[in-house]
């Protein structure tokens, strides 16, 4: 296992994220307590993001005009939402255990489920090609449903009931999980070789509870981020631990990964190498702090992390999640400060504002 703290005194901001729009304002708006904000989704044209957080309230936003609406969730804390692939449909899972699907058109409600075994979800992914959602909880379970009758096909408890926090999905279609416990173990769970069930394996990752599973482009690995403060490359095939950083931003909540064909991770993992073209091109990592920074690394060609030496004060509190609209070089983030923030990548190093 390979921890690398090599430091990169330059800044590298301007080639990275040029600007940011505040979208959502939690202060500034008539509500009590100024609602912190924990999850965002993208729709799949990008032209509307979606923001939810304390009190159920989401954010519903359309990017171009600016224009916003508000959804008010049946009870708890929206903890994870997910955009249909046909864009008018958006669902909600809450800290109270309750999953929503909405009607983007009129804001109506659908369908609605209670799961009477958990103690609230805290996580999802949305498999559209299948037609199922995943949930995780704090009691443990994870429960697949029906993406469009929310009637439950199959459930499963962690050992010794250790809480869910994250999800991951290595192939949509194929009964393979990821979860991320609260306890810092990546637990895998698969379809038995002959059917008939399902199969766990596990590995100590963190020293605390795993927020984020996030894959690294065709390797067949992921970075988890965890509130011990590291992000770590983990082999999901052997499900083995390749390397480890301390990030310094007090407690990791997301990570995301950049495409090593971005022109943003192109260029400044050419720099990083000395080149402006680099035969390989290295994944840019983004992670997101609990002191409100965003701090960027190169994942290098031997799986070891590089600190590429910049760093955005993005939030006044903790960096709750990302979302990342490649294709119109987006980089959407949300934070316990109450606000969502739109940031635009540049496309090239040279790029101007």
């Amino acid at each position: 296992m390979h921890d690398s703290r090599k430091e990169y005194p330059r800044s590298l901001d301007a080639t990275a994220l040029l600007d940011s729009r505040v979208l959502v304002d939690t202060r500034s708006e008539r509500t009590t307590g100024h609602p912190r904000l924990f999850n965002v989704a993208i729709a799949p044209d990008g032209k509307t993001v979606a923001a939810g957080g304390e009190g159920g309230i989401i954010h519903v936003i359309d990017v171009t005009s600016g224009d916003s609406s508000l959804i008010s969730s049946p009870r708890g804390n929206i903890e994870s939402l997910h955009f249909s692939k046909s864009e008018n449909l958006l669902y909600t899972c809450s800290d109270h255990g309750v999953i929503a699907i909405r009607s983007l058109l009129d804001h109506s409600m659908v369908r609605s489920k209670e799961l009477p075994s958990s103690r609230g979800i805290y996580c999802s992914i949305l498999d559209a090609v299948a037609g199922i959602l995943y949930t995780g909880s704090l009691n443990g379970m994870i429960h697949a449903l029906n993406a469009s009758t929310l009637v439950s096909m199959w459930e499963w408890e962690t050992y010794q009931c250790r809480g869910v926090l994250s999800l991951y999905q290595p192939r949509s279609g194929e009964e393979c999980l990821l979860a991320g416990r609260v306890d810092g173990v990546v637990l895998k769970l698969m379809a038995k070789d002959h059917g008939n069930g399902l199969r766990d394996t596990g590995v100590k990752v963190h020293e605390g509870p795993v927020f984020s599973l996030t894959p690294v482009q065709s390797t067949g690995k992921i970075i988890t981020a965890g509130m011990d403060g590291c992000i770590c490359l983990l082999d999901t095939r052997e499900m083995l631990i390749e390397s480890r950083i301390d990030t310094r931003q007090g407690k990791v909540l997301d990570v995301i990964s950049v495409s090593r064909n971005h022109p943003v991770a192109g260029a400044i993992a050419g720099e990083m190498v000395g080149t402006s073209s680099p035969p390989h091109r290295l994944p840019l990592i983004l992670a997101a702090g609990g002191d409100g920074t965003i701090a960027g690394y190169i994942l290098d060609g031997h799986g070891n992390f590089i600190h590429a030496g910049f760093w955005w004060n993005a939030h006044e509190k903790t960096v709750e999640k990302f979302a990342l609209d490649d294709k119109h070089g987006r980089l959407y983030t949300v934070s316990s400060d109450g606000r969502m923030k739109m940031w635009r990548m540049a496309r090239s190093p040279s790029s101007e504002p």
